[in-house]
């Protein structure tokens, strides 16, 4: 739960339609840190169950609140493949 704490601050006061969007939001900004690093292996495993953890959280509520389940789990997935490590080229879609 100290990841989830330290990564939400805020806003795991909100309500479940805001959280939907700040719950994605901090797992794309904690990747892109651990993409941008280049880091992996054990020393990030828990970021990275934070993160599983904060998109898993995002999916849920956004199909409790949201009308459009399949178009935010699409947008959701493309800003994660966007991501990219500094000095590659970002795949286009096809």
């Amino acid at each position: 739960m100290d990841g989830l704490e330290r990564a939400l601050g805020p806003a795991l006061a909100l309500d479940a339609e805001r959280a939907t969007a700040e719950f994605l939001a901090a797992a794309e900004r904690m990747l892109r840190g651990l993409v941008a690093a280049g880091e992996t292996g054990r020393p990030v495993a828990a970021d990275l169950l934070t993160i599983d953890a904060l998109t898993t959280y995002a999916v849920e509520a956004a199909g409790e609140t949201l009308g459009n389940l399949p178009e935010f789990a699409s947008d959701a997935m493309a800003r994660f493949a966007n991501i990219i490590q500094p000095g590659t080229t970002p795949r286009s879609n096809p």
